[in-house]
């Protein structure tokens, strides 16, 4: 499958069709979404799209580039994170251009550094890519501005999810020792 890299540009225009495909997702997997105010879903959204940007990118990264400084932004899209000058051109219209270009620079250290060596799990599954982005959805921070009762839905769906892993582990994978994969998957939703 031919890869294009992508511009600063053109990641602005797939960026949008991730969002709407982020909401819509979040509407039909989670039966609890569509019930809520509408500011509890755009808080629960902003809380979610990051880490799920970061997982899908990551996810797709590691499947195409195994030593390699990219970082997919879509199924058929890339950065190239060595060369971030091609990324955000000159010619883009982007503010405070240089500032942009440190702090994505910054972020592909990071993710080169800890975030790359996370995913490099044998057999990471498609299982377990579904599995993260509910971990990532569950995974509240505190000071949201939210109802008890969403905190509670989520704990419980993050529990179900992690109960349904185990078995998916010992059954499926026929594996003995899960703390080591399962703890890798906790981990990684966390840091997203």
């Amino acid at each position: 499958q031919e890869l294009f890299t992508s511009n600063v540009s053109s990641f602005y225009e797939i960026f949008r069709y991730q969002l709407k495909e982020s909401f819509t997702m979040l509407h039909n997997v989670f039966d609890e979404f569509e019930h809520l105010s509408i500011q509890h879903k755009i808080t629960l959204f902003k809380n979610f799209i990051g880490k799920f940007t970061a997982i899908e990118g990551i996810h797709y990264s590691a499947n195409y580039f195994t030593n390699n400084f990219k970082l997919m932004t879509s199924l058929m899209t890339c950065i190239d994170l060595s060369n971030l000058e091609g990324w955000i051109s000159d010619a883009d219209i982007v503010e405070m251009r240089y500032e942009f270009r440190a702090a994505v620079r910054s972020f592909s250290h990071d993710y080169h550094k800890l975030e790359v060596p996370m995913v490099r799990m044998d057999d990471f599954t498609e299982r377990e890519f579904h599995a993260l982005i509910i971990l990532a959805y569950c995974d509240l921070n505190p000071s949201l501005d939210l109802p008890e009762e969403i905190f509670h839905l989520a704990t419980q769906t993050k529990s179900q999810l992690l109960a349904e892993l185990q078995e998916y582990y010992r059954k499926e994978l026929n594996l003995k020792d899960l703390s080591h994969r399962l703890g890798t998957l906790l981990t990684f939703a966390q840091g997203a």
